[in-house]
């Protein structure tokens, strides 16, 4: 089941990826509860248990079962996520964190946040997927990494572990440049592309022209629906649940980061010692730099 775009952006973040990822093994009652919930996340806060499974089609226990089964405590859970989501404006970085907190309580929130989004990245991360990624990485012929703000971050931290493996690799968060590096790809190279929505203008044109060059495009994104997705052969998806996800959080980085930490170790350990080797001398060469 592919989600559109309309109903993922109409409903939690959280709560439509983990429909993206349980749908295929639900019940014929609870996929009529959640076929009912995407089709109308706009009335979910108005609707009583009662009405919601008369609407659905389903009893009131499956109501209650699909809403556990999304990680809420019950529908009345489920009915305030789906009000605050419909009236959400956005306040601060981190609208879990109030103005009045204390410093330690803030610490604590933000780290928590952060942890979070690593253990529910690894929690919906396909492993079959990311087995492609490295895969296609171990035969590439060479690597462009592309990224806008954050994921111009995440290219640049990607290109530094691939060229000390002396592994032909590219990076570029200049739009122009993006495009120019594509031009050069050919069937057996590999494009990566991080972009937290999705739906960052100059990495999905270098992607479309880098898969019209016949390259392989990973894309590494937050959104199961968005256009990078439709370009891209590869998925490898982010679980950043922040309610408001655009806007510029560490989380959203960190996550990037371990993916491309793993993809990386999952390269040397198929590359073998020679790319090790090249790995550690090229750590020692920079030594005299840190004394």
């Amino acid at each position: 089941m592919i989600m559109s775009e309309e109903a993922f952006t109409r409903m939690p973040h959280s709560c439509a990826l983990k429909i993206q990822a349980m749908y295929p093994n639900l019940k014929s009652a609870e996929r009529r509860a959640v076929d009912f919930l995407m089709a109308n996340p706009e009335r979910v806060s108005t609707l009583n248990i009662v009405d919601f499974a008369s609407m659905a089609e389903c009893s009131e226990a499956t109501a209650v079962r699909m809403a556990k089964r999304l990680g809420y405590e019950g529908f009345i859970e489920l009915r305030r996520a789906f009000d605050l989501h419909r009236n959400a404006e956005p306040e601060g970085v981190y609208p879990e964190i109030d103005s009045r907190d204390p410093i330690p309580v803030m610490l604590e929130k933000v780290f928590n946040s952060s942890m979070s989004s690593l253990s529910d990245t690894l929690r919906i991360l396909d492993v079959d997927q990311f087995t492609r990624a490295v895969d296609a990485l171990v035969e590439s012929r060479q690597i462009l990494f592309c990224g806008i703000g954050d994921g111009g971050v995440v290219a640049r931290e990607s290109y530094l572990r691939w060229l000390k493996v002396g592994h032909a690799a590219y990076e570029t968060s200049d739009a122009d440049e993006q495009l120019f590096f594509a031009t050069r790809l050919e069937r057996g190279d590999v494009m990566l592309a991080f972009s937290h929505s999705g739906r960052s203008r100059t990495v999905n044109n270098a992607a479309k022209l880098a898969r019209k060059r016949g390259a392989t495009v990973i894309a590494v994104t937050n959104y199961p629906v968005s256009p990078l997705v439709k370009t891209s052969d590869i998925i490898l998806q982010t679980a950043v649940f922040a309610t408001f996800a655009n806007f510029e959080v560490i989380a959203k980085r960190l996550a990037q980061l371990c993916i491309v930490e793993c993809l990386f170790i999952g390269f040397l350990q198929k590359m073998g010692k020679p790319y090790i080797k090249r790995m550690l001398a090229c750590e020692e060469s920079v030594k005299p730099n840190k004394v």
